[in-house]
């Protein structure tokens, strides 16, 4: 579920680079219910997609995990197309031709490393070009092929909640519009061996690599290169860079609850937007009393030059 959920539109281009869907642009028109720490992956809104195949969609939303009468835990996603009057298609200004959706996806776990994911939908064509049609068919098969790969993403996301922490920069890239920068750590200090499975570097100890999440140096055996996707600070590209992380942290990533990570996500995202607030009230409140008090330093000097005035009218 934590791949699978995507509540701003950063998210949502992070995801999309990470599991390659299709989607080229997105955007949150608005938001029915936002998730809490107490439930991260429940989000409900209506969002708009630009595919790579010329076509658009605008659906409603939502993510969530449901319980069964046997008290299983199911993750839900369900995207279905509708329709307002204030988004219209773009076929006669761009050439994008508005399609229907609808399209449900089922998460159940069955053991601590296997998620059964099922997935039902289907697409909606109104042109009858042929050689649209094919690339729609294409775009949907890759689309379905996405799912396998949100694995992956939850991977990703957590990996770079881990570079976050160790950082000590603990904004969220998915509930927050502003864009955090990774403050750089001092590495520590080399040593003559691997920090995981104590193997020599080597006379010239140059075979190692520094973990970009404990920041530990280990050899080449004990560490892997993977995929990491942050926001730039245009806020509309997404960069990818590969960066190595040692076995126990890939490990750990893995293993760790994906449901307190969202949590902690959230939690630092609202704990940073209430900072915000309070300091934009704070200054609110400074430029108030400064407007007040130039005001009535300005009626200080009107009056005074008023009783002058008739000071010396009177003489």
């Amino acid at each position: 579920m934590y791949g699978a959920v995507a509540t701003t539109d950063e998210a949502i281009r992070i995801k999309s680079t990470c599991i390659q869907d299709g989607i080229i642009d997105s955007k949150v028109l608005h938001d029915l219910v936002q998730p809490t720490v107490e439930d991260p992956f429940h989000h409900v809104s209506v969002k708009w997609r630009l595919y790579n195949n010329q076509r658009d969609y605008v659906s409603l939303d939502t993510t969530g995990i449901a319980h069964t009468v046997k008290r299983e835990r199911i993750g839900y996603n369900i995207s279905h197309s509708v329709a307002f009057a204030q988004i219209p298609g773009m076929e006669d200004t761009h050439g994008i031709e508005r399609g229907n959706m609808s399209v449900c996806s089922l998460y159940l776990q069955k053991t601590p490393t296997i998620v059964e994911c099922y997935v039902r939908g289907f697409f909606d064509f109104h042109t009858q070009n042929e050689m649209v049609n094919t690339m729609s068919l294409q775009a949907i098969a890759a689309q379905w092929a996405c799912f396998a790969r949100k694995r992956d993403c939850s991977l990703m996301k957590k990996l770079v909640w881990r570079m976050r922490k160790s950082s000590g920069c603990t904004t969220s890239v998915s509930l927050s519009d502003d864009r955090p920068s990774f403050t750089k750590q001092p590495p520590a200090p080399i040593r003559n061996r691997c920090a995981v499975c104590s193997r020599s570097f080597g006379f010239l100890g140059t075979n190692h690599k520094t973990c970009k999440s404990c920041f530990r140096q280990v050899c080449t055996r004990c560490c892997s290169k993977q995929l990491v996707c942050i926001v730039a600070p245009d806020q509309r590209t997404v960069l990818e860079k590969k960066r190595s992380f040692c076995s126990t942290c890939l490990a750990d990533a893995a293993n760790s609850d994906a449901l307190e990570v969202a949590r902690e996500e959230l939690a630092s995202s609202k704990a940073y937007h209430e900072a915000c607030a309070a300091k934009a009230q704070e200054m609110a409140r400074t430029s108030r009393a400064s407007f007040m008090q130039s005001a009535v330093s300005r009626r200080s000097r009107i009056n005074s030059r008023s009783r002058l005035s008739r000071s010396s009218m009177a003489a």
